[in-house]
């Protein structure tokens, strides 16, 4: 992103810092390019004070200006999937949440002591029992994704709303992954990341999500794009449990 008088002003909507320019996260692989990966890549987009990303900023301005998470007082259950650290923080203050933030612990990496083991494909959570469940930018390491859905249909409560964002590409009509066992070499080369199983053309996750029972609904967010630092190609996957 190039700097001009709007970039000067930016300001993080999670954490209120205005350091700029903003330090990079992602990678380099030529796939991410080659097929315009939206949601991955290298760019300038970490912020400073909190360490969120433009996919943190993106998906935390929905929940604020969409749902009632954010500054609402009502009750509500909220399942967070692999938590980005500037979100759980925010949400493990509020006492009007039962907020459960899960990770399955499997990529080795530094996890904070909040976090709950708990794995997608077979969630310790009774049927019907979340409002909100949140999975950003997770089922593509899952090798069956369509079973994750499965769960995250089971424990939504029905007419909840869940956010599930995924690397995007326009330009496939199908998701390209694979089944067999392959090296995190050959996952970099092929998705752009060690872990991930798969790029998703829109099309097809739709279709995923569609076919275990959810209601989908792209949703694109606009407004404060430059100052908030958000990619205004990234849409928002919501898709909700309904009769």
């Amino acid at each position: 992103m190039s700097m001009n008088v709007l970039d000067e002003k930016y300001c993080c909507p999670i954490c209120g810092d205005t350091t700029f320019p903003l330090l990079p996260v992602g990678s380099e692989f030529p796939v991410l390019q080659e097929l315009d990966v939206i949601g991955s890549g290298h760019r300038f987009q970490r912020c400073h004070r909190c360490k969120g990303s433009d996919r943190d900023r993106l998906v935390f301005l929905y929940l604020k200006h969409h749902t009632n998470l954010i500054d609402a007082d009502e009750d509500y259950t909220f399942l967070h999937v692999a938590p980005e650290d500037c979100l759980a923080r925010i949400f493990l203050k509020k006492e009007n949440l039962i907020y459960l933030p899960i990770d399955s612990f499997e990529h080795g990496y530094e996890y904070p002591n909040y976090l709950i083991h708990m794995n997608l494909l077979n969630l310790d959570l009774a049927d019907d029992s979340m409002d909100y469940v949140m999975c950003n930018h997770v089922l593509q390491d899952i090798t069956d994704d369509v079973k994750a859905m499965q769960e995250i249909y089971r424990v939504l409560k029905l007419g909840g709303t869940a956010i599930l964002q995924v690397p995007i590409s326009n330009k496939i009509v199908k998701t390209v992954e694979h089944i067999e066992e392959i090296s995190c070499r050959e996952s970099e080369m092929r998705y752009g990341h060690r872990f991930h199983k798969r790029i998703y053309a829109q099309g097809d996750y739709l279709t995923r999500l569609e076919s275990v029972g959810f209601k989908t609904n792209v949703i694109s967010v606009t407004d404060n794009i430059i100052l908030n630092s958000i990619n205004p190609r990234e849409k928002i996957f919501v898709v909700s449990k309904q009769k």
